[in-house]
């Protein structure tokens, strides 16, 4: 790629950003957030016009967003529609870090001027600025996790019960209500996890944040440099995540000690109501009536796509590549459910157990 082109790429991924966090600010009902989204929105048109400046400089010529561009931005607002805000801001949290490493190299290129590497600093001292607001409490995933998890769960563990009791029992009601049975049991136990789990996160993060509000109070500085110090740990140049810490000044005790880490029960809610939802797909076709190897068989094929559209959401949550996790679970719910088919059928010969 020329430098001109380059400068032109820069140039159009930052009106794309502005572009899309415009959109999704003006959607959003929460006030905070929709300031948020607004502010890096605003942050991305001046990246633009920086790259507008050095463009001018050096009469390179640039164009605007094209037809690709425009659909990518509605793509996202339906997505954000579809998943919500949570899922759709891990998504472009993917595209800070992409920025951050971009502009990183950037700074090294000798095609700039001194005065240009300047620019690229602030720009990168933005991003940082950025990935630290879309990583914050504010646009938290945990409700969104718990819900994807608990489908998964009742994806893959109905399945395989359904699957074994299909291989001794010939009534497709008798293996619905089977598979039902242990869905209730798998509700129950998924949601108290939850409820206890989240419990014990809360209790910590309230004792964190004490720590964080006293430190703040006594020793503001130190709690800067606790600020500084994550970004460091997240790969930042020292000097970078210093400037960077200043900027964060203000918000420092959310940065290292975010408040509300989730409701309990709103977690064994979320769980419990997502994996019945799960739960209830490997058994709809025996209750359909659907018996022998075409119920078999259509009930794989719907689990196994659901639960790769399922791992495609747990794969963008837990930041690893959408369609192999999602590849990976729908693997694993298959062969989970075919193992269990063949101890049914073990079962049946063996033991002469058949219904």
């Amino acid at each position: 790629m020329s430098f001109d082109d380059e400068i032109r790429r820069n140039y159009r991924d930052e009106l794309l950003g502005e572009a899309t966090y415009r959109t999704l600010s003006r959607g959003e009902r929460n006030e905070r957030m929709r300031r948020l989204l607004h502010e890096i929105a605003e942050a991305e048109a001046g990246h633009a016009e920086l790259w507008s400046q050095m463009a001018a400089a050096r009469g390179v010529a640039l164009k605007g967003l094209g037809f690709l561009d425009e659909l990518k931005v509605r793509s996202l607002s339906v997505l954000r529609r579809v998943v919500g805000l949570a899922v759709t801001v891990k998504i472009l949290e993917a595209g800070e870090e992409e920025d951050m490493e971009k502009y990183y190299g950037l700074l090294r290129d000798q095609r700039f001027t001194e005065e240009e590497r300047d620019v690229l600093k602030r720009i990168l001292e933005d991003e940082v600025v950025h990935e630290e607001l879309l990583t914050s409490e504010e646009f938290k995933v945990e409700n969104v996790r718990d819900a994807v998890y608990g489908v998964s769960d009742g994806l893959i563990e109905v399945l395989a019960a359904v699957s074994g009791l299909a291989g001794f029992i010939s009534a497709p009601q008798l293996v619905a209500l089977g598979g039902l049975i242990v869905g209730l049991s798998g509700t129950l136990s998924m949601s108290v996890g939850a409820y206890l789990s989240t419990k014990s996160e809360r209790e910590t993060a309230e004792a964190e944040r004490r720590k964080a509000e006293m430190q703040s109070v006594l020793d503001r500085d130190a709690l800067q440099e606790r600020v500084k110090q994550q970004l460091v740990d997240r790969g930042l140049d020292p000097a970078k995540a210093a400037r960077a810490s200043r900027e964060l000044r203000d918000v420092a005790e959310d940065v290292v000690a975010p408040q509300d880490p989730g409701d309990p029960l709103r977690s064994a809610g979320v769980t419990a109501a997502s994996y019945v939802v799960g739960a209830m797909v490997p058994v709809l076709a025996f209750l359909l009536g659907l018996g022998g190897l075409v119920g078999l068989v259509t009930s794989y094929v719907v689990t196994g796509m659901a639960t790769m559209v399922v791992g495609s959401l747990i794969g963008v949550v837990s930041e690893v590549n959408p369609l192999r996790k999602g590849a990976e679970m729908s693997a694993m719910a298959l062969g989970a459910a075919l193992a269990t088919h063949v101890v049914g059928l073990l079962a049946q010969t063996y033991l002469h157990v058949a219904i």
